[in-house]
């Protein structure tokens, strides 16, 4: 029989965190432009995996973009401009 390699466990170590706690401020709702690098072209919260940020700063973010899509700061989708 021919020997296999041992498989590594890769695990979320290797996606560093794109936003640093210690050198940035939680984007606010009261600043949309911060929170554009976290929608899509098509106006949905883009995936931690894809932003590269914790899950605890997701949920966050997640809550400031919905307290910026209910006070109509930025909309809902993108085809309704403002």
């Amino acid at each position: 029989m021919a020997k296999t390699k041992p498989r590594v466990n890769k695990s979320r170590t290797d996606n560093k965190a794109r936003i640093n706690m210690n050198t940035i401020v939680l984007p606010d709702y009261k600043v949309p432009a911060t929170l554009s690098k976290f929608i899509n072209g098509r106006g949905m919260i883009l995936p931690a995996k894809t932003t590269k940020i914790s899950a605890k700063i997701q949920r966050k973010v997640a809550t400031e973009i919905e307290r910026a899509r209910f006070m109509a700061l930025i909309p809902y989708t993108y085809r309704h401009k403002i």
